[in-house]
């Protein structure tokens, strides 16, 4: 059950960070650090 747990965080955040990057890639916006508030934007 841990293992689904911490594979579940994981994917949750690369996917988070896949989508922070394309925004930076497609807006030309500086990278902002990972934060919890930080989904609100998508």
């Amino acid at each position: 059950m841990q293992l689904l747990v911490t594979v579940g965080a994981g994917t949750v955040y690369i996917s988070f960070e896949a989508m922070r990057l394309i925004h930076v890639l497609r807006c030309g916006a500086p990278a902002a650090p990972p934060s919890p508030p930080y989904y609100i934007y998508y």
